[in-house]
């Protein structure tokens, strides 16, 4: 009975093992995408500033995070 207790032990912690260093190169993630608003209109310094945000975020995060800048007017 111990015997066959620690074969059902090992081979549990076979399986386990297998799964997860199977999985260890995860897949490329995708960019996460924000959508950003303001009322402000595109002539108006702080949709300026807002645009230029956006786009130093993008380029910070190396394009991982891409903002989408929608001023208003």
């Amino acid at each position: 009975m111990r015997t066959a207790r620690w074969i059902f032990i090992i081979s549990q912690i076979l399986v386990f093992s297998a799964l997860f260093l199977s999985n260890a190169h995860a897949a490329e993630q995708k960019p996460v995408k924000l959508v950003y608003t303001t009322f402000f209109p595109t002539s108006d310094k702080q949709a300026q500033l807002g645009d230029a945000w956006a786009k130093e975020i993008e380029k910070r995060t190396n394009g991982k995070v891409k903002i989408r800048y929608i001023p208003g007017g």
